[in-house]
């Protein structure tokens, strides 16, 4: 939350003049972080140790990072990461391109 706090003041929505569509904006962008939230939050529930799942998580992310910097050195120039194939066979996105919401305590 600390960054979330950090980055409003230089979002874009901030520069709208009109407050009505500003505000209006603003509340989309709450109601959508809290969306992203919610399975977040029935994983945490659900875990019987909640550091260890978080812990597991960033590990696996980072691992990803990892591993995809590792394939994007060794890969041809030009040639398309798997992620952007049109594979109906692994239709999945890289973790390092979706929004992370911010650890507890964080």
């Amino acid at each position: 939350m600390v960054g979330l706090t950090g980055d409003a003041p230089l979002a874009v929505v901030q520069r709208i003049e009109q407050d009505k569509v500003r505000i209006a904006l603003q509340g989309i962008q709450l109601v959508d972080t809290r969306a992203q939230l919610l399975s977040l939050d029935t994983l945490r529930e659900n875990a019987p140790d909640e550091y260890a799942m978080v812990r597991d998580a960033w590990l696996q992310r980072r691992t990803f990072q990892i591993e995809g910097d590792r394939r994007r050195l060794q890969a041809p120039e030009g040639e398309l990461p798997d992620y952007l194939r049109e594979d109906e066979r692994n239709p999945t996105v890289p973790a390092d391109a979706m929004p992370l919401p911010p650890l507890p305590g964080g």
